[in-house]
């Protein structure tokens, strides 16, 4: 019985060992929130003139996640990730795709040579972002389109009032993440890297499809820089490329943050229709005036400040002028100005309130669904669990 015993207890500490070498974590963000808008008339459409609504991911988009660890020991790990996006507004999904884990759907494993990842992930740009190394917002305002640029109508328009966002987190043009990627990503001292190569999947075409990108960072500590490129193709082989790089640097309890992006895509490259490039006045299809074999082009400056005035009180300005080019189109331009205000009731909720207008000239103004000033106000309240 004695020995019985002592087995049926060595078992059990076995069993609780291997259970502690495994861990599963359920989390996720809700946010939603109020916002009106008063647009400047420039036509006898008033339908656009004003607009209150119910918003969802202002600050962040609401996602629940499950990701997991088991330690295989050596310092070796496997790992999971499952996440899928949220519309708190109505529950539904906020991605586009049909997939029930659209943000992410990685299995691999980690060590001390770094990580290694497959399935569908984030490109190595959107990374920077959400870090606030490129963005003060840290990819902010995914539910604000910019109305004032002309072809880029609050139903369709893939430019945001942060157009940061737009380069590097584009759902509709596919820079945000890609499915079927290999992703490396490693940090040795103050230094991290990140590779991806995402394989297309299409049948008879090794090529089409295929996105490639990385990043290379800098941790300082009191300053942050970052570099990121991205090259993807579309089933015919068109190219879309982006370019982004920036940095920050903490002045007591200021933090100044700022960046250049660009955005190059083929005329003819999937998702033209809704791409919205400048052209002298608003067409069902923003590429009509692009130069056959053309290229457009988006030009993002950047600079903001945050101030963390208290622990729970931080407050954010930031600055963003976009150019939209293209081969054989008149250049435009668009300008937003942010200023966001967080209140922190706790480690996990937040409440927040922004202003934001923005404006466009030349080839981006607006003539019609409302016109080329936009002013905004919106106030929420975002929660992490």
């Amino acid at each position: 019985m004695k020995k019985s015993l002592i087995a049926l207890a060595a078992l059990a500490t076995v069993a609780t060992a291997a259970q502690a070498q495994s861990s599963v974590t359920i989390y996720g963000i809700m946010d939603a929130g109020f916002r009106s808008e008063n647009k400047g008339q420039v036509t006898a459409n008033s339908a656009f003139d004003s607009q209150q609504r119910l918003l969802a991911g202002n600050l962040s988009t609401s996602r629940l996640g499950f990701k997991g660890t088991e330690d295989l020991g050596g310092g070796l790990k496997a790992n999971f990730t499952l996440e899928s996006g949220i519309t708190a507004t109505t529950g539904a999904s906020s991605q586009t795709t049909t997939s029930l884990f659209d943000r992410k759907s990685t299995v691999g494993l980690s060590g001390s040579w770094g990580a290694i990842d497959f399935g569908r992930n984030y490109n190595a740009g959107f990374l920077l972002g959400a870090a606030r190394i490129i963005d003060a917002n840290g990819l902010a305002f995914d539910s604000v389109t910019n109305t004032t640029i002309t072809g880029n109508a609050a139903a369709t328009g893939n430019i945001r009032i942060n157009p940061v966002l737009s380069v590097v987190s584009n759902t509709s043009l596919g820079t945000t993440r890609a499915d079927n990627q290999i992703a490396y990503s490693n940090k040795v001292g103050n230094v991290g890297v990140v590779l991806t190569r995402s394989i297309g999947g299409v049948a008879a075409d090794t090529n089409a499809k295929q996105s490639t990108s990385g990043s290379l960072a800098y941790y300082g500590g009191s300053y942050n820089l970052g570099v990121a490129a991205l090259e993807q193709k579309d089933t015919s082989g068109d190219k879309l490329n982006y370019v982004t790089a920036g940095g920050n640097v903490k002045f007591g309890s200021a933090t100044l943050t700022a960046s250049y992006s660009e955005l190059k895509a083929d005329k003819n490259y999937s998702g033209g229709q809704t791409l919205a490039v400048v052209t002298s006045t608003t067409q069902a299809n923003p590429y009509g005036t692009v130069s056959n074999g053309g290229r457009s082009k988006w030009e993002v400056s950047h600079v903001g400040l945050t101030y963390d005035a208290t622990p729970s009180v931080k407050a954010i300005l930031a600055y963003y002028d976009l150019k939209l080019k293209g081969d054989g189109i008149t250049t435009g331009t668009a300008q937003t100005v942010t200023l966001t205000g967080i209140y922190a009731l706790s480690k996990r909720t937040d409440l927040y309130a922004v202003v934001d207008t923005s404006t466009s000239k030349d080839g981006a103004k607006q003539t019609a669904q409302g016109g080329d000033k936009n002013t905004g106000f919106m106030a929420g309240v975002r929660h992490t669990f």
